[in-house]
Parts: structure tokens; C-alpha cells; sequence
């Protein structure tokens, strides 16, 4: 860094590589703070979620699976998010229905 920059100044500056640039972002603000295209969780203006829907928040370990049950009757519409910080997932979502002629779809 520069000579002409004083401690202080040095001290609110952080450097990073690319693929820990989420991760040190986050020790200085919050992930709801920061925009989704710059890995937040932040989305300006969302229709589709806000702060009165229910939410299921859980953590899954490295090479394991987790499955989550979400109830629904016929004709009804279920939108989901997935929100994922500093790693890469798969994920993927069945519809079983309960009726006995019905058949399990894979999205």
C-alpha cells in the first residue's frame, strides 16, 4: 500500500482473492445488505417474498442431503427460493401427490 495513505486509513481497507471476496465482504456487512449479483442476499423491489412469509432456514453439511416437506392442496402455487452463501450446491424439487392414481413428478 502506499506510503502516503496513514494507519488508519490502511486499516479500513481489505484485500482479498476473488474466491474469498464474499466471505471478507460479510465480516463487515450483513448478507441481506448486499445485493444478490454481488453474492447478498439483497433484492430491490421483491414482489414475490417479503418478511410475512413463512420461512424455512436450515444448514446441510458438506456431501449430505436434506429434505424439505412443503404441504400443499390442489390448484395452489408453490414458489420457493434457494439461498445459498460461499459454496455451490444441486438441488431439486419432486411433487408426490397423495392420491392413490397420482404419480411423482421431478422438476
Amino acid at each position: 500500500m502506499s506510503s502516503f495513505l496513514t494507519q488508519r486509513t490502511k486499516s479500513k481497507i481489505a484485500f482479498c482473492s476473488p474466491d474469498r471476496s464474499a466471505e471478507t465482504l460479510f465480516r463487515y456487512v450483513t448478507p441481506e445488505q448486499v445485493p444478490v449479483q454481488f453474492g447478498g442476499l439483497y433484492k430491490e423491489d421483491d414482489t414475490e417474498f417479503s418478511a410475512s412469509n413463512a420461512v424455512t432456514e436450515l444448514t446441510v453439511k458438506p456431501s449430505s442431503k436434506e429434505t424439505v416437506e412443503v404441504p400443499a392442496t390442489e390448484g395452489s402455487t408453490v414458489v420457493w427460493e434457494l439461498r445459498v452463501l460461499g459454496w455451490e450446491v444441486s438441488y431439486g424439487a419432486q411433487f408426490a401427490p397423495d392420491a392413490e392414481d397420482g404419480y411423482t413428478v421431478i422438476v
